[in-house]
């Protein structure tokens, strides 16, 4: 373990002081010691100075003081903070600093899940829209109504929210035409595959009605060929 925070403190420091590097690796011990380290090289820092800014916010851990400042410091990049000035790299509140860059990376999180879900929505309705006997298909306009619906229907689809906006799997609502807004039936799609679809609590308690599969046996039909489909359904109301 000496030898490899040597190794690493000769990289970070022009001048090594061996005297020094045990009394720090003592201090710190080995994984915050390195953690220091990483930052120091990452963000090109003056190693002594970036210790002492350690010492000053740490009151009595400083495994979570570095942790705070390796977040911050992170969070900072994401943001294109200009880390090559002072005040940003060792602000004077780092908790407070912490946290208001936290808030903004999340918020930049969530514009560009909701700028990626508008995107995938719009194709999703394009490809999948359909209805039948009362019954249509709904896309999730964001990760939260699928997390919304694992809610309401008692079952796991919120688990599945990341990978439908991250295109893994399709996750499709089937709602009643008379209450499209209120969970009633939840479809995982992959392609041209109807993976599963379950109602309250997976159908534990009450099996989907015989009005359900009629209609996903219409959807697969559907998806399997969109314009085939279309062209028969004209025939059937000419004829009808």
């Amino acid at each position: 373990m000496f030898l490899k925070a040597l190794s690493q403190y000769k990289k970070c420091c022009k001048k090594s002081d061996i005297h020094s590097l045990r009394n720090d690796l003592k201090l710190y011990g080995y994984e915050n010691y390195t953690k220091l380290l990483s930052i120091v090289k990452k963000c090109r820092l003056n190693y002594t100075k970036a210790k002492n800014y350690v010492e000053k916010h740490t009151s009595t851990n400083r495994s979570t003081t570095l942790q705070l400042w390796k977040d911050y410091l992170e969070f900072a990049t994401k943001l294109k903070y200009d880390l090559k000035n002072d005040i940003v790299i060792y602000p004077k509140n780092l908790q407070k600093a912490h946290d208001e860059a936290s808030k903004l990376v999340s918020a930049m999180a969530r514009e560009v899940e909701a700028k990626k879900m508008k995107s995938l929505t719009l194709k999703l309705k394009n490809k999948y829209s359909f209805e039948y006997q009362g019954l249509k298909i709904v896309v999730p306009e964001s990760m939260q109504d699928i997390i919304d619906e694992g809610k309401a229907l008692s079952h796991c689809v919120g688990g599945y929210a990341d990978r439908h906006a991250n295109g893994k799997l399709v996750i499709l609502f089937i709602r009643k035409k008379s209450a499209p807004d209120k969970p009633f039936v939840t479809m995982e799609v992959q392609g041209k595959k109807i993976v599963q679809y379950h109602g309250y609590r997976n159908d534990t308690d009450k099996p989907l009605s015989k009005q359900v599969v009629r209609f996903v046996n219409e959807f697969k039909r559907y998806i399997d060929n969109p314009k085939a489909y279309n062209n028969d359904m004209k025939k059937v109301r000419k004829t009808a």
